[in-house]
């Protein structure tokens, strides 16, 4: 069962970010996030780069 599994691939940078906005979007569309959250800035504000000085 393992072995049919596809290998995971980390998702990184703006790959993430886009990611984390369209999860925010869904978030909006069930009603367990406020519509007035700016999706793109959410994800920008939970993905800093740390390693950016």
């Amino acid at each position: 069962m393992l072995h049919s599994e596809p290998l995971i691939r980390p998702v990184t940078g703006s790959a993430f970010r886009d990611q984390i906005a369209q999860y925010c979007d869904e978030l909006q569309l069930i009603g367990l996030m406020p519509d007035l959250e700016d999706s793109a800035a959410l994800a920008h504000n939970f993905t800093r780069n740390v390693l950016h000085a």
